[in-house]
């Protein structure tokens, strides 16, 4: 029964695009931690050849993405479904970015291929890193906003104690989870993300590989989650009565809502400020990857989207 259920949902996944892409995804970057944490030179070498394709494989797909994108943003419009002038002119200004983003990165591909010539790839990379980054932190404010407004809502209703308002309350309970993890996978993206940036802004370039692949790791943890929770409601129910009876929780949440923005430019500051003493921690466990980060390829950022 469980394994049924497992099967079930994979498949499921894999019947989409963006199922594929995160499966692609964690695969990814799965190799290429390990690749940089085994001390098999031959294995670290053939995990890093399987991750390099697999970064290539969803490049090649996402030069598809820009006519879904088009008809998203038709649907969306001008936001009319938004609470507000503010989050709709968010969502509007997020889908133009995203928009733009596309064909930088065909031109960026197309150069890399030598498909045409006379094109200065940094550049057209640092624009689609910058497209990349500010996309991630419009999507990450209004998921912040979403956040709190579920909140007070929540607390509305749980006020009234009415009859016919525990369905209404599951829901917005299930909705709530999705939304804090979905900002918990937002803030690792913009970590990541401005890690990509030309040298000097934040703490662009100051992230050492084996850093940039567990900030990874825990993105495709809550991509999978995320899409679990959209596949199973029942398990996220469950899952999710035990934890909003935590007033840890709760108070966890309250605390992201308010602070997360500058969590994130906290947690990329503290990872620039230990970068040197991790270094040397790890260099005494894994020389090897000290060995590689000194001569780093460096992956776009716009490549692991």
């Amino acid at each position: 029964m469980v394994c049924s259920y497992i099967v079930n949902e994979i498949c499921t996944m894999l019947d989409t695009y963006k199922g594929r892409d995160k499966i692609l995804r964690t695969l990814c970057y799965s190799t290429k931690l390990v690749g940089g944490l085994t001390k098999n030179e031959d294995l670290a070498k053939k995990l890093l050849y399987v991750s390099k394709h697999l970064s290539e494989t969803r490049t090649t797909l996402r030069l598809l993405d820009d006519l879904p994108m088009l008809k998203y943003s038709f649907e969306y419009g001008l936001g009319k479904e938004e609470d507000n002038c503010l989050m709709a002119s968010v969502g509007v200004v997020t889908n133009i970015i995203d928009q733009v983003y596309y064909p930088l990165e065909k031109v960026a591909w197309l150069a890399e291929h030598k498909l045409i010539s006379g094109i200065d790839t940094n550049k057209w990379d640092t624009a689609s890193s910058i497209c990349w980054v500010t996309s991630i932190y419009l999507s990450l404010i209004k998921t912040l906003r979403c956040l709190v407004h579920l909140r007070k809502h929540i607390e509305k209703i749980k006020n009234q104690n009415q009859r016919g308002t525990n369905a209404s309350l599951e829901k917005l309970l299930i909705r709530q989870q999705f939304e804090l993890i979905t900002c918990i996978r937002l803030s690792l993206d913009f970590v990541h993300a401005v890690n990509y940036l030309p040298k000097g802004y934040l703490w662009s370039s100051q992230l050492k590989t084996w850093h940039i692949e567990i900030c990874n790791k825990c993105t495709n943890i809550t991509h999978l989650e995320t899409g679990r929770i959209q596949i199973s409601h029942y398990y996220l129910k469950a899952s999710y009565c035990k934890l909003e009876n935590s007033s840890l929780f709760r108070r966890s949440i309250e605390v992201y809502a308010k602070h997360a923005s500058n969590l994130v430019v906290l947690c990329g500051y503290m990872l620039k400020r230990l970068s040197k003493v991790s270094t040397v921690y790890v260099a005494t466990i894994y020389p090897q990857i000290i060995k590689k980060d000194n001569n780093p390829t460096v992956e776009q950022g716009l490549h692991d989207t």
